[in-house]
């Protein structure tokens, strides 16, 4: 069921802040398997608004971070009633729906194999949560990436999950950077300082 009360005190744009100029310096932390204990490292990182573009009449706002080492990608989203979508229509955020999922999609391995290394689905969760990062201590509203990974790819947990933590008037806050199928552990980036317009 959709909480349509929570949608009606605050909007979108104030949990996205997709304005050219606007960025967020982050540090890096190792998280161990359950994301409880955290390392701080010297490495850090940034992702800002870098442009605007219009696709089909409406206006995304180009978003630009650095998902692994050595490497920028950019993503195209806009604000959408109250969500936050990207150029393909998927919807990545929402304050209203913390029921169902948000989208899902299937990751095949290289052929000629193509055998299922996970799906994922994507939730709301932890509203009102708490965060505590270098900048400050924020309310957040968590965006959560859930992961089911299939034999044998599964070998450091069937379940798991990446976060991205978004407080209003700021932005995301903490953001599971990736992880390795590898590993059990994890990398998160957590704000240092930030400038939105």
């Amino acid at each position: 069921m959709r909480d349509h009360r929570y949608a009606l005190h605050f909007h979108v744009s104030s949990y996205s802040q997709l304005k050219v100029g606007n960025y967020w310096i982050y540090q890096e932390y190792d998280l161990d398997s359950t994301g409880t204990i955290a390392t701080p490292t010297n490495v850090y990182d940034s992702c800002y608004i870098k442009r605007d573009t219009i696709i089909r009449g409406n206006v995304y706002h180009e978003y630009s971070f650095f998902p692994f080492p050595n490497q920028i990608d950019n993503e195209l989203l806009r604000d959408s009633a109250d969500c936050i979508v990207n150029n393909y229509g998927e919807i990545e955020f929402s304050l209203s729906n913390f029921s169902t999922a948000l989208s899902s999609s299937v990751r095949l391995d290289l052929p000629p194999s193509l055998d299922t290394i996970y799906t994922t689905s994507i939730w709301m969760t932890d509203k009102n949560f708490s965060t505590t990062v270098p900048a400050g201590t924020f309310s957040t509203i968590n965006t959560q990436m859930r992961f089911h990974m299939y034999p044998p790819y599964d070998f450091n947990g069937t379940y798991r999950n990446r976060n991205r933590r978004y407080a209003k008037n700021v932005g995301p806050v903490a953001i599971t950077k990736y992880f390795y199928i590898a590993f059990s552990t994890y990398k998160e980036l957590r704000l240092v300082r930030y400038h939105v317009n």
